[in-house]
């Protein structure tokens, strides 16, 4: 396939363009990666700039700093990563049609901003139950 649009962008005169992979998967995987290295990248910054456990100060006074520095980048990237990636690929079975009442069909997985934004717990409602005369009999071993 990709002979053919080769051929068809010589022909037209146009130049191929590096673009996003044609499988929507490896798409989802590439994007939700990207997505990983910068926030793990975010969360780098963040625990220089706030100096957590005087880590900046530790790196700074080190011979060589670049080397604790990226192998708390190597860590992070590989963790946010892992964690970003596995999280889209588990909400892949969800979709927005199965967001309709379902009938006891099971629980509608929930998408990532409904985890992240606080929702409000139903009111509770006290529910009356019958009690039947007598007592209920019970094994008594002395």
């Amino acid at each position: 396939m990709s002979a053919f649009l080769h051929d068809e962008s010589r022909k037209s005169g146009q130049s191929l363009k590096p673009s996003a992979p044609a499988n929507p998967l490896l798409r989802l995987l590439a994007v939700n990666g990207a997505a990983g290295v910068a926030i793990s990248l975010l969360m780098l910054a963040g625990l220089l700039a706030a100096d957590v456990g005087h880590l900046r100060s530790l790196i700074v006074a080190a011979q060589d700093p670049v080397v604790p520095l990226v192998l708390l980048a190597g860590g992070l990237i590989v963790t946010m990563t892992s964690v970003v990636m596995g999280t889209a690929i588990m909400m892949l079975g969800s979709s927005d049609e199965d967001s309709g009442d379902r009938k006891g069909r099971g629980r509608r997985s929930m998408t990532l901003l409904e985890t992240l934004i606080p929702h409000r717990q139903p009111k509770l409602v006290p529910v009356p139950v019958r009690v039947t005369a007598g007592r209920r009999q019970t094994d008594r071993r002395a």
